[in-house]
């Protein structure tokens, strides 16, 4: 596996051609920015982008970081290592769906999922790369189901997605218990005709009330 080193403000993080990152990620882990005493869990987390961006702006406290795929993971391992974090940047190789932790272990969960039903987008031409952007590994659904079992009571729940999934987007945090609370178009810095992108947070258990705002990034 031929690694790619990106530094992030002095840490190292591993990526490769296969399991690399986009905008996207950047923005979820600036959206959603831990509190200090937050205990994160990433879903979905590739390279660990979101995990390393967060530790990168000071975040101290603990993140755990999930996803099906051995070679993405053990990217995560050689970052948290490299970078001597073992001790609060906790790689995990699980299929999300079959996750056993107890119920509310978490205060702040992210997650950057697949944007495209199983079928649909265009091809990728490999398997990895198939699991991260289309909803063949995991859906939408069970995102959600699995972030409101394990989120704390009043904790946050930040994900990205397509602007065209919204309203399924908001169906299933409600479902889950997770109210929208605070909504945000991207919309790219070249052509701010439609957004490109939507950073979404939820509460576990909060009442009704979302502030939505627009920022322009490209893509």
């Amino acid at each position: 596996m031929d690694i790619i080193v990106n530094d992030f403000y002095g840490l190292d993080m591993a990526t490769t051609k296969e399991y690399g990152f986009g905008g996207d990620a950047l923005l979820l882990a600036e959206f959603a920015r831990p509190k200090f005493k937050d205990v994160v869990l990433d879903l979905c987390t590739g390279c660990g982008v979101v995990p390393v961006m967060m530790m990168a702006n000071g975040f101290k406290g603990r993140v755990t970081a999930v996803d099906i795929q051995p070679g993405a993971i053990e990217l995560c391992k050689w970052t948290a290592e490299k970078n001597n974090i073992q001790d609060r940047f906790f790689p995990v190789l699980a299929d999300l769906n079959e996750l056993d932790w107890p119920a509310e272990s978490f205060s702040l969960i992210t997650v950057n999922p697949p944007y495209f039903v199983a079928g649909s987008g265009k091809e990728n031409g490999t398997e990895s790369r198939d699991l991260a952007r289309r909803e063949s590994g995991c859906t939408l659904a069970q995102v959600t189901k699995v972030a409101g079992k394990l989120l704390k009571y009043g904790g946050r729940f930040c994900m990205c997605h397509r602007p065209e999934r919204l309203a399924d987007v908001i169906f299933e945090m409600r479902k889950n218990k997770i109210e929208p609370k605070r909504l945000t178009f991207v919309n790219n810095a070249t052509d701010s005709a439609e957004p490109w992108l939507i950073l979404i947070e939820g509460k576990k258990g909060g009442h009704a009330g979302l502030k939505i705002n627009y920022i322009q990034n490209g893509r």
